[in-house]
């Protein structure tokens, strides 16, 4: 696998709301994955990237309901 640039989903780690430990815990992969993935190491059109993509997008959604559920889910694991 080789690093795509133009791929790049990675921020800086203090802007993801959840770690990538918690995503992978919600998804159902492994940790690495997630953070290749941030990275931009593996591809973005597996249906278990759409998955850590979608959980990362609706964390930037703030403070909504679905993301306190998420939260809620995380913390009773």
């Amino acid at each position: 696998m080789t690093k795509d640039k133009n791929k790049k989903t990675r921020r800086t780690k203090k802007s993801y709301r959840f770690s990538a430990q918690e995503v992978a815990e919600l998804v159902g992969c492994s940790v690495s994955y997630v953070k290749k993935l941030r990275a931009g190491v593996v591809a973005k059109d597996s249906p278990m990237a759409q998955k850590v993509l979608t959980v990362d997008q609706v964390a930037d959604d703030s403070n909504s309901l679905l993301l306190n559920k998420l939260k809620g889910i995380i913390k009773n694991k």
